[in-house]
């Protein structure tokens, strides 16, 4: 399944910049698309379309929409949460494909201080939204996709902390698919998607700028995930196939998984962590190899080689696995019987590698600040 989501500022219909916007759309060929700040009118063409009421608490503008969900299948089970005690115009929800998805445009943290209403301290209607939408969150019972707006960027960064503190709280039982840097505009985005039972194979950017022209002041994301109920994982639609780790030469896992994602400085890589450690290397001047074969009689490759100071780096993804843990022990213990340099990454550094890569590549007497 593909997703697009993008704020498109209010772009109006018959614009410049909107037609630049359903042009890259189009191409995009998603299966589902969330605009947040569109025209209904933009969107008249696709068959399957649903969006928020028009109140949102601001002047109304004819066509406006905070959030508008489209779909290459029919909808049921659509929704406004209008029951819900939360800040209206934001929110909608329905059931496609037998998924549960809902699209989200949170407040930002001005929204009703110096206009609108005028009547909210900063903050208070983002709060207030999520404290609604915890309520709707609580009861999920299908495969469920919560994407659109959620003006916050994940790790935070400049958000008030209770407000970070409650987006975490109103997710917990979801996975922040669009946290950390997205390439490869090399951003945070406030624009997110949250999953249950899904696997993510890939995360890319829309530059909100094109051939000199801005299209919104957010740039786009286009997500493609599998549901993880029906993911073998020994497939080559494994999230982190890279850990499959070659052995032996029987192994045909450069036929059975292919490098999809592409980083900064042009590597095709087979996983996103992979992808955040390559555009970390390259922006930190670091010259490096991808999947290089261990000058040694065993088949064994590592996941990147830095030949400066002869330092192989491995990222460890899949923990749980018990496979996985078998074949890492194994190459673990190469790299211990050849004494060779090692650098090992876990999930748990790769949306901090601004604070572990720099002082497990001193260790080694790579300084890069």
């Amino acid at each position: 399944m593909r997703i697009l989501i993008w704020n498109t500022e209010w772009a109006k219909p018959n614009s410049p910049r909107e037609k630049i916007i359903k042009k890259i759309i189009k191409n995009s060929n998603a299966d589902l698309i969330c605009i947040t700040e569109g025209y209904l009118e933009s969107w008249q063409d696709y068959k399957y379309v649903i969006s928020s009421n028009e109140n949102y608490g601001y002047k109304i503008h004819k066509g406006r929409r905070k959030v508008i969900l489209i779909s290459k299948t029919s909808w049921n089970n659509v929704s406004e949460a209008s029951d819900i005690k939360m800040p209206e115009g934001r929110f909608i929800s329905g059931i496609t494909n037998d998924i549960n998805v809902i699209g989200v445009c949170i407040p930002w943290k001005d929204a009703h201080v110096r206009t609108g209403r005028k009547d909210k301290q900063a903050w208070e209607d983002h709060i207030d939204y999520l404290i609604g939408l915890q309520e709707i969150l609580s009861n999920l019972a299908k495969q469920t996709l919560v994407m659109g707006d959620f003006n916050q960027r994940l790790p935070k960064k400049y958000a008030k902390k209770d407000a970070y503190d409650l987006m975490l709280k109103t997710f917990e039982n979801m996975s922040f698919e669009t946290k950390g840097k997205i390439q490869p505009i090399n951003k945070q985005s406030i624009d997110h998607l949250c999953t249950t039972q899904t696997k993510v194979l890939s995360i890319e950017s829309i530059d909100n700028f094109q051939n000199d022209v801005r299209l919104s002041d957010h740039f786009g994301l286009i997500i493609t995930l599998t549901k993880s109920n029906v993911i073998d994982t020994d497939s080559a639609t494994d999230t982190e196939p890279t850990q499959n780790i070659e052995i032996t030469k029987n192994n045909n896992f450069r036929e059975k998984y292919i490098a999809r994602h592409r980083t900064t400085d042009g590597h095709m890589v087979r996983s996103k962590a992979e992808m955040l450690i390559d555009n970390w290397l390259y922006s930190a001047e670091i010259v490096h190899a991808y999947e290089r074969k261990l000058p040694i009689k065993e088949e064994v490759y590592c996941d990147f080689y830095i030949p400066t100071e002869k330092i192989y780096i491995e990222y460890w993804g899949l923990e749980n696995d018990q496979k996985y843990a078998k074949r890492k022990a194994i190459k673990k213990n190469i790299y211990k019987k050849y004494d060779f340099k090692l650098i090992e990454l876990t999930d748990d550094d790769i949306f901090n590698l601004d604070d572990v890569l720099p002082k497990k590549l001193l260790e080694f007497g790579i300084k890069t600040y």
